[in-house]
């Protein structure tokens, strides 16, 4: 039996994860395995039910050390929260707020699916305390936070409402109603706990089926290779490396899983291969579009003379549109400004004039087809002036240019099935990214390297040193000549080619049938 042990908390990015693209793929392919999750997950059988995955491979150990012992249950409602008759509800769209005698003393707060998350009670020392809702109808902890956004101590509870588990400075304390699987009183920490846990799971499992194989695959975070030290050396034990900032001492006795060779590029050690985040056709329809559009990941690696290319570039050609995607709130400040400034530069106008204002919003209306006669008169008088054209032509650059942040994959597939190259200067590797736009046909230049790059002839590697001088004759190498672009698409599809579910399920269990003890 293989059990994949993720490291999976309320903030995943579920399409992101290779252990949970893992086991989707294995459901797939009809391939038994089960899901040993470690860590305290309230919504998780809504969260798994939204991204159309079979709950029922999950086991939760947590459960274990909360002494919970149910599987379902509706969650809780505001009704069912216990607040005294006197407090006031005052409903915003996010949240309800609780007030009493001329104060705020709490709010509920909602998640996603409409359900109360959280309780944030303000006590009267000045503390805060969360308590956190379980998606199967009960409070699952309790959270106390000081003035300096400290949690300094959490209480946990079963499903009864029966405090079982208090963990503050002082370590981990099994209260009265606490599980009987766990053998102390006290403990370090959470992580003790989970390890004795672990430990003592698996041992069952060899004792009701001695002659079962076990198989582990973990991923490499610390955390779950804190909790999984010492367990039984009968067990496979496998680590899929999930992070680029590894410690490859940490690893140096472990047989290594990668699904990209560029992230073991600094080791020696020896390590398995096996693709997760694989290309499937998928592609795109930007050849037929008039805009060629260059998609652009910026991270603070890339300086702003790149930029300057970029946007210059687009000035230049009005076939050329750019999509930046950029989520530093302060770099996205300064583009914006950089474009202004180079625009303004180029055209000789004024962005800041009621001139180009005018005529902003008369192309604007024209191009939405929602042009009115106000629209029409207020730009009368300028397009009789000498700069109406670089008023015009200002106005589509600025139009070509568009920003996008934090991107859900779904937006990101979009947007790269729409445009004519990826741009990758993001500051990590990003294999799954690299799927999708060879999935999606389209060339790449990377600084990162790539097992689905083809250099010069679906991509190309860029040095930071050196981006600025080859950057824009390599935009052009693809977006110029149709013939280069399609030799691009034809090199893609034979990258996708070369993998098929079969041939990577074979390659699972030739890994797994492979160890040695």
């Amino acid at each position: 039996m293989l059990y994949l042990v993720p490291n999976w908390s309320e903030n995943i990015e579920w399409d992101e994860d290779r252990l949970f693209t893992l086991s989707k793929f294995f459901i797939d392919q009809n391939f038994d395995h089960q899901v040993l999750l470690t860590n305290i997950f309230p919504f998780l059988r809504y969260e798994l039910n939204k991204e159309g995955y079979e709950y029922t491979k999950v086991l939760r150990l947590f459960d274990f050390i909360q002494n919970i012992k149910v599987e379902t249950g509706h969650p809780i409602t505001l009704e069912d929260i216990d607040v005294p008759q006197e407090v006031d509800k005052i409903f915003t769209p996010t949240s309800t707020i609780l007030y009493a005698k001329g104060y705020i003393i709490g709010k509920v707060l909602y998640n996603q699916f409409g359900f109360p998350a959280l309780t944030r009670y303000y006590l009267e020392n000045g503390d805060v305390c969360e308590e956190v809702y379980d998606d199967r109808g009960f409070v699952t902890y309790k959270r106390y936070i000081n003035n300096n956004n400290q949690i300094y101590q959490v209480d946990y509870f079963n499903e009864l409402g029966k405090h079982t588990l208090t963990h503050n400075e002082q370590g981990v304390t099994v209260e009265k109603e606490g599980s009987i699987f766990l053998k102390n009183k006290k403990y370090n920490s959470i992580e003790n706990i989970v390890n004795e846990v672990v430990k003592s799971f698996i041992e069952k499992k060899f004792k009701d089926v001695p002659e079962q194989s076990i198989s582990l695959l973990t991923t490499t975070d610390k955390l779950i290779l804190e909790q999984f030290q010492g367990i039984n050396s009968n067990v496979r034990t496998f680590h899929l490396l999930t992070s680029e900032k590894i410690d490859y001492k940490e690893i140096q006795n472990k047989k290594i899983i990668t699904d990209s060779q560029n992230l073991m590029k600094d080791s020696e050690k020896n390590y398995f291969h096996v693709p997760i985040f694989y290309p499937e056709l998928d592609l795109g329809d930007s050849d037929s579009e008039s805009l060629m559009k260059i998609f652009c990941k910026i991270s603070n690696a890339i300086d702003d003379k790149t930029l300057q290319l970029l946007v210059q570039r687009v000035i230049e050609d009005d076939q050329v549109g750019l999509i930046l995607e950029i989520n530093n709130p302060e770099r996205l400040k300064r583009v914006k400004f950089l474009q202004t400034l180079l625009i303004e530069e180029y055209f000789g106008i004024d962005l800041n004039s009621s001139d180009y204002q005018k005529v902003h919003s008369y192309i604007v209306a024209q191009k939405m087809k929602k042009l009115f006669k106000k629209d029409i008169d207020s730009v009368k008088e300028i397009q009789k002036t000498a700069k109406w054209t670089s008023y015009v032509r200002a106005v589509n650059a600025n139009l070509r240019i568009q920003y996008v942040n934090h991107l859900e994959n779904e937006e990101l597939r979009a947007l790269i099935k729409n445009s004519r190259i990826y741009l990758d200067f993001d500051e990590n590797y990003s294999i799954l990214r690299h799927s999708i736009a060879v999935s999606s046909g389209i060339p790449i230049l990377s600084i990162h390297e790539s097992e689905l790059i083809s250099e010069g002839k679906n991509g190309f590697l860029l040095e930071l040193e050196t981006i600025n001088d080859k950057l824009i004759s390599y935009v052009d190498y693809f977006i110029c000549e149709l013939r280069k672009w399609n030799e691009a698409l034809v090199e893609s599809i034979d990258i996708i080619e070369q993998y098929n579910s079969e041939t990577i399920m074979m390659k699972w269990r030739e890994i797994f049938q492979s160890y040695e003890k």
